[in-house]
C-alpha cells in the first residue's frame, strides 16, 4: 500500500526511504545539486508525492541555510534575484499541480509498463504492482 506519511512507513517502507535519502545527499555532495529531486523521486514509490516533497524541501533549506554563511560573499546577486523572481512565480504553480493532479500521473509510468506489451495500460496498472495491491479495475 503506498502511504501518504512518513509515519505509516513499515520498517522496510522506512528503510527504503532512508536509502533514497543517503542516495540524495550523495548525488548532491557529488554534483552539488539535484537532491531535492532524487529524493522525491525515490520516496516516491512508497509514499504520495505530496508527502515526499515537503521532507525534501525541509531538508535542502535547512542544509542551505547551514552553508550560506560560509558562501555568503560568493553569491552573484543578479542570477540571484532571477532565480528567486522563478521560484516566487513557480513554486505557487508547482503547488497547485501536486495538490491537484492525480499522484499517479506524477509518478509517470512504471518500468514495467509499456503500451506496447499492455494495451490496457493506465497509471493504476502500472502501480498497483509497485503498491502492492492485485486489483485491477
Amino acid at each position: 500500500m503506498i502511504v501518504t506519511s512518513l509515519v505509516e512507513l513499515s520498517a522496510g517502507e522506512l528503510a527504503f526511504c532512508a536509502a533514497a535519502l543517503l542516495v540524495a545527499s550523495y548525488i548532491c555532495g557529488y554534483s552539488g545539486f539535484g537532491f531535492s529531486t532524487a529524493l522525491v523521486a525515490g520516496a516516491t514509490f512508497v509514499i504520495e508525492p505530496v508527502a515526499a516533497v515537503p521532507p525534501a524541501l525541509t531538508f535542502k533549506v535547512l542544509a542551505s541555510l547551514a552553508q550560506g554563511p560560509s558562501i555568503w560573499r560568493e553569491i552573484r546577486w543578479p542570477d540571484f534575484r532571477l532565480l528567486l523572481a522563478a521560484a516566487i512565480v513557480g513554486n505557487p504553480i508547482g503547488l497547485v499541480i501536486l495538490t491537484t493532479v492525480d499522484s499517479d500521473v506524477l509518478r509517470g509510468p512504471s518500468p514495467n509498463c509499456s503500451s506496447t506489451t499492455r494495451p490496457e495500460f493506465t497509471p493504476h496498472h502500472c502501480w498497483s504492482s509497485v503498491s502492492g495491491s492485485s486489483q485491477v479495475s
